[in-house]
């Protein structure tokens, strides 16, 4: 399994304020290139991290956002890095994936303590 990780290492572009570190965990190599602010979700099947999709099986559950440095290539392999803790604010103009219609997928991050503001000038 490969490693790419700095914990609190977020260019803090996405975050705008945390309550807790960011959480270190294992992300799918399916997942490809990805980007900071990037939603994912849980495939409870494998029990690692993808990128959210509502209308997959494995990637429906919105389930907290990516943190990590932005990957342009994809692993081979499964992957460590960082996502949003509980407590963790967001810059909602920089989360990747999910419409501001999606109600459900917001209200989901929402009760996993991610919340996504708007940031003016």
């Amino acid at each position: 399994m490969a490693e790419h990780f700095e914990i609190g290492k977020s260019s803090e572009k996405v975050v705008l304020s945390r309550q807790n570190k960011d959480k270190l965990v294992l992300i799918d190599k399916s997942v490809g290139a990805i980007k900071e602010g990037q939603v994912l979700a849980l495939n409870e099947t494998t029990g690692k991290l993808v990128k959210y999709d509502p209308t997959s099986a494995e990637a429906k559950g919105a389930f907290t956002i990516y943190t990590g440095n932005d990957l342009t290539d994809a692993y081979t392999e499964d992957f460590q890095d960082t996502i949003a803790s509980f407590g963790t604010i967001v810059d909602k103009s920089k989360v990747i994936g999910i419409e501001e219609t999606d109600y459900a997928g917001l209200h989901k991050l929402y009760l996993a303590g991610i919340y996504l503001e708007e940031v003016n000038g």
